[in-house]
């Protein structure tokens, strides 16, 4: 008995630290209220998460735009890019009119993150603009760990 019950309890945590996400599995923040950020593995603190909703609804009220922050362990052998791609039209983020969404993944495992902006926010954010963010303020702060303050 105590055997199975360990066994069990090796297969449960197995699965769940190699566990990976697919478009269809990550939790849409927005689907529990008024919330911008998916965070499932935890990779940001609770208090982070806060901060970033609370930033996130400044930016929404003032200038319309809508944005989605996704912190993942894994997505498997996904591209990271083609997987933004497909969870931001699988959200629907940015109002349909004016396309101004933008979804920002970091995937820890590939060490990746994607900027996947709707064509009414490139005019803004560029794809030059969007990596020299990435470089300039996200990258040396993971490099240290601090995922909260990079994002």
């Amino acid at each position: 008995m105590k055997k199975t019950s360990l066994l069990l309890l090796f297969v449960s945590l197995s699965i769940s630290l190699f566990s990976q996400w697919t478009v269809q599995s990550v939790p849409d923040p927005k689907a529990k209220g008024n919330f911008f950020v998916s965070n499932p593995d935890e990779i940001l603190t609770e208090s982070q998460v806060s901060y970033l909703d609370s930033i996130i609804q400044e930016v929404q009220d003032s200038s319309k735009a809508e944005i989605a922050v996704v912190m993942l362990q894994s997505i498997g052998e996904e591209t990271p890019k083609a997987f933004a791609t497909e969870l931001f039209n699988h959200w629907g983020v940015g109002n349909d009119e004016i396309d101004n969404g933008l979804l920002i993944l970091f995937v820890m495992d590939q060490r990746r993150i994607e900027f996947e902006t709707g064509y009414g926010t490139e005019q803004i954010l560029s794809d030059a603009k969007c990596y020299e963010i990435q470089q300039d303020f996200m990258v040396p702060r993971f490099k240290e760990g601090n995922y909260g303050q990079g994002m």
